[in-house]
């Protein structure tokens, strides 16, 4: 059975991963806009159903993205609430670099 202290070394581990997700995800949130405001330049007046096909699905990948990360903020919620019932610092050191 792992150590108090092994458990809250991991659990921030957990956090900065979480973080580094979440970063991911606004990285790609951002990447889509400029490619939704991209294909709206180029469709805008375009009566082919493939242009409001892709902005559909862009739209959808914007909010599933916006879920996932909501749903990753309440795993770091959740975590930091837990460290902080145990008396130990609840934030995150900074991310790993190249995850």
């Amino acid at each position: 059975m792992p150590s108090l202290g092994e458990v809250i070394a991991q659990l921030h581990v957990a956090l900065q991963l979480i973080g580094n997700a979440r970063a991911h995800l606004t990285d790609a949130n951002s990447l889509l806009d400029e490619s939704s405001q991209l294909f709206t330049q180029v469709w805008q007046t375009s009566p082919n159903p493939l242009a409001a096909q892709t902005l559909a699905a862009v739209s959808e990948a914007q909010q599933a993205i916006a879920d996932r990360h909501q749903g990753l903020e309440s795993a770091t919620n959740a975590v930091q609430g837990y460290l902080q019932g145990l008396g130990a610092d609840s934030t995150a050191a900074s991310p790993p670099q190249g995850n």
